[in-house]
């Protein structure tokens, strides 16, 4: 084998190295793509961010409201089923 072969055959070696670098973080992205959920209504493709994030908030807040009333021990079961009903308003 000459000289000018190896040298190729290195130039070959170190490409296939690198293709199987770029295939194997190909996949990974593919795969990190599909894995990928919304954070704020939890789907795998969520077409309306802005919506979502806004539901979130709203969530959010009704949680926040039905500690409050968790919060009134002087209401008793009144209170108690307040916040009962706002949780059940979370979508």
């Amino acid at each position: 084998m000459t000289k000018t072969e190896a040298e190729l055959d290195m130039l070959v070696a170190d490409l296939e190295y690198e293709n199987r670098l770029l295939r194997a973080r190909n996949e990974r992205l593919e795969t990190e793509k599909t894995d990928w959920v919304c954070p704020f209504c939890y789907a795998t493709k969520c077409e309306t961010p802005g919506e979502c994030k806004s539901l979130a908030i709203r969530n959010q807040v009704l949680e926040e409201v039905a500690k409050e009333f968790d919060k009134m021990k002087s209401l008793g079961d009144t209170a108690a089923s307040f916040a009962v009903f706002v949780k059940n308003m979370k979508r």
